[in-house]
């Protein structure tokens, strides 16, 4: 009698919870308010959280001599930038995929980085995330983690940062230069900070920002990848054949 009970009060359940996600007013609802948009840092052009990461070391004897890790981003980018143009549907920023991949020395903090990047815009259900691609492109170039691993020169004091350059290839539009500094979260003892300082030591707690509710992914802190983008260089600028090098 149980069992049969059981199914009876589980159908009509499992009717409701199947339907939600499907009814048009729902779709057409507001975010909740806990739900913050992600914004730009100060003075970015775009903005990417890393969701998750696989990292392994390379070790030499006893010692770790590199580390390889890959990286799954997701953020947003400036409107009117050339990875958001003004014509892609919607009026705010649009939304960035990207999976990184990068090698680094642990001797001298360099190395090396490429990946690829999916533009995308929100869909007509504005309580996922945006899926409809806009554009999608490749990038390659390097990084500089001695901050964080050897310190800053002249003291070494080792500061939770580093930066890259490279190049994105969009696919069928050009190539776009640019540069970007990577804030890997901390914890002074009041809660998660992300270095913000000029680079110079030493540090105090003026260059330290709280990280924000809405800079979590899944309840863990998310590194912080601030990019400034260059001009786009349209297909065959400056010489006849476009590369992904």
């Amino acid at each position: 009698m149980m069992r049969h009970a059981r199914r009876l009060w589980l159908g009509p359940v499992l009717v409701v919870a199947l339907a939600t996600p499907m009814a048009p007013t729902l779709a057409a609802a507001q975010p909740p308010p806990w739900a913050a948009p992600l914004e730009l840092a100060a003075n970015s052009d775009a903005t990417l959280y890393e969701a998750t990461e696989n990292m392994r070391l390379t070790r030499r004897g006893s010692l770790a001599q590199f580390r390889s890790a890959t990286s799954e981003l997701m953020g947003v980018v400036r409107r009117g930038s050339p990875l958001c143009p003004v014509v892609a549907p919607g009026t705010g920023h649009c939304t960035v995929n990207a999976t990184g991949h990068d090698t680094i020395d642990l001797t001298t903090g360099l190395g090396s980085l490429h990946g690829s990047l999916t533009v995308v815009v929100q869909d007509t259900n504005l309580v996922d995330s945006p899926e409809v691609v806009v554009m999608k492109g490749k990038f390659r170039g390097t990084i500089d983690f001695t901050p964080i691993i050897v310190g800053v020169h002249p003291t070494l004091e080792r500061l939770p940062f580093g930066t890259a350059t490279a190049r994105l290839m969009v696919d069928g539009v050009g190539r776009i230069p640019f540069t970007g500094i990577f804030r890997q979260p901390v914890d002074l003892g009041f809660g998660p900070v992300y270095y913000t300082g000029n680079g110079v030591p030493p540090a105090t707690l003026a260059d330290f920002t709280l990280v924000q509710p809405n800079e979590f992914a899944l309840s863990f802190t998310a590194v912080r990848f601030e990019i400034t983008l260059q001009s786009l260089e349209p297909l065959g600028f400056g010489r006849g054949r476009e590369r992904d090098d």
